[in-house]
């Protein structure tokens, strides 16, 4: 199977910057890792419709890389992680008890 499109996407805050080995040394950072990946995981599945797709079963410092088959599945994928890599913070609306306006 050949996959044309990759993304990577970067480690949680507490996890980026470091060495491979350091965050394999640390039980909680690894488990921060293997939760991420899981998340990245189902949300791929979720969204990958047209194509095939695959993560990286080699760990890099970088973060990590899923690989697809059609670019639409990528702008799918890359649009749900933008929101779960970096989440949108609800800004407080006002009620105005002004009816008139």
């Amino acid at each position: 199977m050949t996959y044309e499109y990759k993304i990577t996407i970067k480690w949680p805050p507490q996890c980026r910057s470091r060495s491979v080995s350091d965050m394999i040394s640390r039980p909680d950072l690894l488990a921060v890792i293997s939760k991420f990946r899981i998340v990245v995981d189902e949300i791929a599945q979720m969204r990958a419709k047209f194509g095939a797709w695959k993560s990286e079963l080699m760990f890099s410092s970088g973060g990590l890389t899923v690989f697809f088959e059609d670019k639409r599945d990528v702008a799918r994928f890359a649009q749900v992680m933008a929101l779960e890599s970096e989440p949108v913070k609800l800004v407080e609306t006002v009620h105005d008890d002004n009816s008139s306006t």
